[in-house]
């Protein structure tokens, strides 16, 4: 997904800048351990007036594992120093396979699929 997004992005007019995986460092009085993170995407567009737009992506199986990465994301971009990170808004982004059940209309037995959502 995020190499899709990458060339979605290269494929805008005007194009946006984006950076995968830059350095963001952390306030060091909210996160004691860690000195920084990686987010998925940096994007900003400055020809469109469009601020840092900091993006993560999450993806799983499970809704309920999705969120829950989800919610970790939020926490790790809550102690980032905002003075480096310079973000106008924080966006998540959550893949999750959603679980399909059927019957089959030759045998009349459960079917499971999936499909992503």
């Amino acid at each position: 997904m995020h190499v899709e997004l990458s060339i979605f992005l290269k494929n805008q007019k005007p194009q946006p800048e984006f950076y995968r995986e830059e350095k963001i460092f952390y306030d060091k009085r909210k996160e004691k351990t860690k000195l920084y993170m990686r987010p998925d995407f940096i994007i900003s567009n400055p020809a469109l007036g469009m601020g840092r737009i900091i993006l993560e992506i999450k993806q799983d199986p499970e809704l309920k594992d999705c969120i829950r990465k989800m919610w970790a994301d939020l926490e790790k971009i809550s102690a980032a120093r905002q003075s480096h990170a310079q973000m106008e808004s924080f966006w998540l982004l959550g893949v999750y396979q959603r679980r399909i059940q059927r019957v089959s209309a030759t045998t009349g037995c459960l079917e499971k699929g999936g499909e992503m959502r």
